[in-house]
């Protein structure tokens, strides 16, 4: 991960966003009054909403839309932001 897509994830966390899924080749924030955690399903991370035990919707979050970063496209993980520690290097 380059030094530039640590910062991004580091001011997205101060932003209070509570989620960062990295979807081999692209990542997406979700929507930080959401209290569900995102999961993984057919190769990306979602989050489906459902009333009274019904299904209602999917939310994949807003795509991080900068070319050239977050271009891993092995990677599939989910970033839990609010557990998320940031050291400066010096030299």
């Amino acid at each position: 991960m380059t030094d530039l897509e640590q910062r991004i994830i580091y001011h997205l966390a101060k932003q209070g966003y509570k989620y960062l899924a990295l979807n081999g080749g692209h990542a997406r924030v979700f929507d930080p009054s959401l209290d569900e955690v995102p999961f993984l399903r057919g190769g990306m991370y979602r989050i489906e909403t459902e009333r009274n035990g019904e299904y209602q919707s999917t939310i994949f979050g807003e795509v991080i839309g900068v070319p050239g970063l977050f271009e891993d496209e092995k990677r599939v993980e989910l970033i839990d932001l609010t557990k998320l520690e940031f050291q400066e290097n010096l030299f």
